[in-house]
């Protein structure tokens, strides 16, 4: 019998559904909290962008989370998706 992981969760899934949501804090509200352009974090929440480092550094500081979380988040999220599409 062959066992498969879950997948793991992407930046997007964490930020919308443990932070946005639950603070119902809307994604131009985190755009206008980073400074960055509403685009960017839409591109982000639909899984068609990736997270910069800085941003990653910003999210830490506005949710309070370790320095490389959401960097950490990203790296094993497209780890596990490019395994599984070789």
């Amino acid at each position: 019998m062959t066992t498969m992981k879950a997948r793991p969760s992407s930046v997007a899934d964490i930020l919308l559904n443990e932070y946005l949501k639950p603070l119902a804090m809307s994604s131009r509200d985190l755009a206008n909290l980073m400074g960055v352009p509403y685009s960017r974090i839409d591109d982000i929440l639909r899984h068609s962008k990736n997270i910069s480092n800085r941003e990653g550094e910003l999210l830490s500081k506005i949710f309070n989370t370790d320095s490389d979380f959401w960097i950490k988040l990203q790296e094993n999220y497209i780890n596990h998706t490019c395994k599984f599409h070789k």
